[in-house]
């Protein structure tokens, strides 16, 4: 049993509740800009309503996401894979950090390794 398997999924299971909530989060932005006037509206207005409360609790679970994510990542960092499973796992994890738009070398270099592995692995 590799013990990187379950600690990435664990990691990539956080990232797509994170993604989730990142697009519920823009969806009420974008409705409450177009609908509601949001930007027009004063401070008291806009913390009164629904969607903004609704903003303000994905605030919350997206930082405490943030934070449960950094943990199981500095512990991923001291877990080694063991198949080429869990190092595929690694390197999808390494893909999602390492973003295109901070280092676009670095990011093709993980998704090329990570794709060179999966040939290997046929």
């Amino acid at each position: 049993m590799d013990p990187s398997v379950d600690a990435c999924r664990a990691w990539l299971e956080l990232e797509e509740k994170h993604q989730a909530l990142i697009r519920r989060w823009q969806e009420l932005d974008d409705y409450l800009i177009r609908e509601r006037y949001w930007c027009d509206l004063s401070r008291q207005r806009c913390a009164a309503m629904p969607e903004a409360v609704e903003l303000e609790a994905i605030d919350q679970r997206l930082e405490a996401l943030y934070e449960t994510r950094q943990d199981l990542l500095a512990t991923l960092l001291n877990v080694p894979a063991t198949t080429q499973q869990g190092l595929a796992l690694k390197l999808a994890v390494a893909a999602i950090i390492v973003m295109p738009d901070d280092n676009e070398q670095a990011h093709n270099l993980i998704t090329s390794a990570l794709q060179d592995l999966h040939t290997l692995a046929l």
